[in-house]
């Protein structure tokens, strides 16, 4: 009996130490799976704060960095093909600059924006994507100034408000700067037509511009920095003029045009100093400080050769000599560490073989030549390409 009294208690502690193994396994089994979630969970504190800090590293400061930029448009010689807007933005982020210039793309083109149609699908698939690329977007946006200067019955403020409005809460949080109108001293300037017999004014240097354009142009231009403003008050609005015409955005300024950044377009037929631009009888103007005048940052949003890299002489000539300015002219430019951005005009060419609306000359602005064969678009950089990348690389991180 008492063989088989030990025996019981053997088999008893056996089955006593079984089952604290069985607990000791479940107790194993639930901390495994409590660590491998707190590995989770601050695997993923980690990574959100380095997302946060990278986020805080690329916040773009208009009035300390520089922006290096370039013009393109959504659409190419297939018209707008996700697979050829992303080889566009390899070849953006190939080159290294930190904003794109495009506009806001109208499929259907109104002096009213109940009646305008804007190519949705494109302008947010576009955007979109180089948003995802960490690219800045600079939108232009634009109202029918010229359309309307003769017709008071438009209520140009108010139309100027709904397309910024529309433009600045569609795409608020993806687009930090807005271009309101494109080079509006253009469009306010006396037409050189001999026909045009409407009313004008005096500016500076012996320039005439438009009565009825300029006012069209100051509504326009209010209504859209409203929408702007109350849609996302944190975008910044650039404003942009040419040549030597500082007197019209004095104007517009002090009649309410409000803008954070001043935009500038220089070719190389304007010179290559910017301190010593020639302005007819009057000689020169040192056009630095004009523009350092309105206590702005500066970006000279279109940069280039006049008609890019077509010439008489043949492309190749006029290939170097477009890739020679860009590089001569940054220098200048960044030199006196004044000018905040420069922006060449423009990324792609229009192949007039594609574009039969396009003349031959005005086919080689861009700094990329592309080309469709059998449904494929290829790509070939031209000079100018790597020496604005020399440049940005150069400049950057001064």
């Amino acid at each position: 009996m008492a063989g088989q009294s030990e025996i019981l208690k053997i088999k008893l502690n056996l089955q006593i130490i079984s089952e604290n193994l069985m607990v000791n396994k479940k107790i194993i089994g639930v901390s495994l799976i409590i660590a491998a979630l707190l590995i989770v969970y601050f695997t993923y504190l980690y990574t959100t704060s380095k997302t946060e800090n990278v986020a805080k590293e690329r916040k773009f400061d208009i009035n300390s960095d520089l922006a290096f930029g370039v013009t393109t448009s959504s659409y190419q010689i297939d018209g707008y093909n996700p697979v050829t807007a992303e080889s566009q933005i390899d070849l953006l982020k190939d080159l290294g600059v930190n904003v794109v210039r495009i506009n806001l793309e109208r499929s259907v083109t109104s002096v009213s924006p109940f009646n305008q149609k804007y190519d949705e699908k494109t302008n947010d698939d576009f955007i979109n994507k180089l948003y995802e690329a960490d690219l800045e977007v600079l939108l232009a946006i634009d109202g029918e100034i010229i359309a309307t200067a003769d017709k008071p019955s438009v209520d140009k403020e108010s139309e100027g408000y709904k397309i910024g409005k529309y433009a600045a809460s569609r795409y608020k949080g993806k687009v930090k700067f807005y271009q309101i109108s494109n080079e509006i001293t253009g469009t306010i300037i006396k037409p050189p037509d001999p026909d045009f017999k409407g009313p004008v004014f005096d500016g500076e240097n012996g320039i005439k511009y438009s009565t009825e354009r300029y006012e069209s142009a100051l509504k326009w231009l209010r209504g859209m920095q409203r929408g702007i403003r109350e849609s996302d008050p944190k975008a910044k609005i650039v404003l942009s003029g040419h040549w030597v015409l500082t007197d019209i955005i004095k104007k517009l300024e002090s009649d309410g045009v409000d803008f954070d950044i001043l935009g500038w377009a220089w070719y190389d037929t304007d010179g290559l100093d910017m301190t010593k631009r020639q302005a007819g009888d009057s000689g020169t103007i040192d056009m630095v400080q004009e523009l350092m005048s309105f206590n702005k940052p500066v970006w000279l949003i279109e940069v280039n050769t006049d008609k890019g890299s077509w010439s008489e002489q043949g492309l190749s000539l006029g290939e170097t000599k477009q890739a020679n300015f860009i590089r001569e002219f940054s220098d200048k430019v960044f030199l006196e560490e004044k000018i905040k951005g420069v922006f060449i005009y423009r990324f792609l060419d229009i192949p007039s073989v594609y574009s039969p609306q396009t003349r031959e000359e005005d086919s080689h602005w861009g700094i990329v030549e592309p080309s469709l064969d059998n449904g494929i678009i290829s790509y070939r950089k031209k000079e100018a390409f790597e020496t604005f990348k020399q440049v940005i690389a150069t400049y950057l991180n001064r």
